[in-house]
């Protein structure tokens, strides 16, 4: 049945509204993130001495005895399992990780800010899989949060013997620093002082784990050199993203379509849905340009480190995204990928990099050639294991 007159009007008429109370709730989000940083930044800054001293990494409470047995203690499988288990596989004897009881993937989310009872479940879940092993497990390592893992349990597999290492990917969101009304704090800073060591992907964060007298390195991603086809792929897609629709990113792509580029967008919320990560790879592997977007939910000006980075620039395209602080302590901006800060930046930046294709080709080999040498998962997490003194 075709549309009338009055019942496209109507629609059109409920799109604007749509758009138009979406842009109120992303403005009011992007107010409350900047009260809530100021809030914790204060302080922070109010605490002038670090309990620990900043640029000593190595810890000194590590044994004698070498790692062999890991336990993994994930919450994304397809992110996971696109080569960072299989980079501790590389390194370690075994790697086991975790899995919730019916058999799938990863730490229980709950469906809200806090559940205990999720909590508690992921609590006693994990705790039966490392008394089941034959052997307790030399190291944990995970992304584990306050928001589903209680210190208690974590500070119990210490006393055990076991080290345990915590990674940090969502360090700049002040939420996950302050604290609730019953005093829990739902990030990774509500487990610091229970494990080894925070290994955290925001730079700007080592410092508050320092002023609580917890130990914490700053830490790169990575990506898997395999995602590289082994056969030579034409590169027919002009410009391509990849990732799910929220925040900014509607913004961007609508930007960037209106300028009349050609662009294709995968992702849920998009038309072309969601890539699992072969897929991802090549779709990267047939992209001249791939587009990213450092930004931290609805914020413009607050970037971090994103998986999609060094995933984007493994594949030899020409990486173009937000000019991210870490980002760009690892890689240079016009050697390795361009960078941009305000939409106007980037169109003028993505038209600079199809007008000129042989310049464009070459930033994408020499991230390519970055990458396979300094930042495939095995070479980070040797690097980074060396770095606090981890015996392998």
């Amino acid at each position: 049945m075709g549309w009338n007159p009055i019942s496209s009007t109507i629609l059109k008429s409920r799109l604007k509204s749509w758009r138009f109370l979406y842009a109120i709730n992303a403005h009011i989000k992007r107010i409350s993130f900047r009260q809530k940083t100021k809030k914790i930044s204060k302080y922070y800054d109010s605490l002038k001495n670090p309990k620990l001293n900043n640029n000593s990494n190595k810890l000194t409470n590590w044994s004698k005895k070498s790692i062999n047995k890991v336990f993994y203690v994930g919450t994304a499988e397809y992110q996971d399992k696109s080569g960072l288990i299989q980079g501790l596989e590389s390194i370690f004897e075994k790697v086991y990780y975790f899995t919730k009881s019916d058999g799938s993937y990863g730490l229980e989310a709950p469906l809200n800010d806090f559940d205990p009872e999720v909590r508690e479940r992921n609590n006693c879940r994990l705790e039966e899989q490392i008394n089941s092993l034959d052997h307790l497990p030399d190291l944990i390592i995970g992304q584990m949060m306050g928001l589903k893992i209680d210190p208690f349990l974590l500070q119990k597999f210490r006393n055990l013997g076991i080290k345990i290492i915590n990674i940090s990917m969502d360090d700049s969101l002040p939420e996950l620093w302050l604290p609730r009304s019953d005093g829990l704090r739902t990030g990774a800073i509500e487990l610091a002082n229970s494990v080894d060591i925070t290994l955290t992907t925001y730079s700007n964060r080592v410092d508050w784990y320092h002023k609580e007298g917890a130990n914490a390195l700053s830490m790169s991603l990575a990506a898997d050199p395999k995602i590289i086809p082994e056969e030579k792929i034409e590169r027919d897609i002009p410009i391509s993203f990849i990732g799910n629709c929220y925040g900014f990113r509607a913004q961007m792509i609508k930007a960037v379509q209106k300028a009349g580029l050609d662009i294709l967008v995968f992702g849920k919320g998009w038309p072309n849905g969601f890539l699992s990560p072969t897929e991802a790879a090549k779709i990267n592997a047939r992209s001249k340009i791939i587009l990213g977007s450092g930004v931290v939910s609805h914020m413009r000006d607050v970037t971090t480190l994103k998986l999609r980075d060094f995933d984007s620039m493994m594949s030899g395209g020409c990486y173009v995204t937000h000019r991210d602080h870490d980002l760009l302590r690892y890689f240079d901006e016009g050697t390795h990928l361009y960078c941009y800060s305000s939409l106007e930046e980037l169109i003028e930046v993505l038209r600079k990099a199809i007008a000129n294709p042989k310049e464009t080709q070459e930033i994408g080999f020499r991230a390519q050639k970055r990458m396979i040498s300094n930042y495939s998962w095995e070479k980070v997490w040797r690097r980074t294991f060396e770095e606090i003194g981890l015996i392998l």
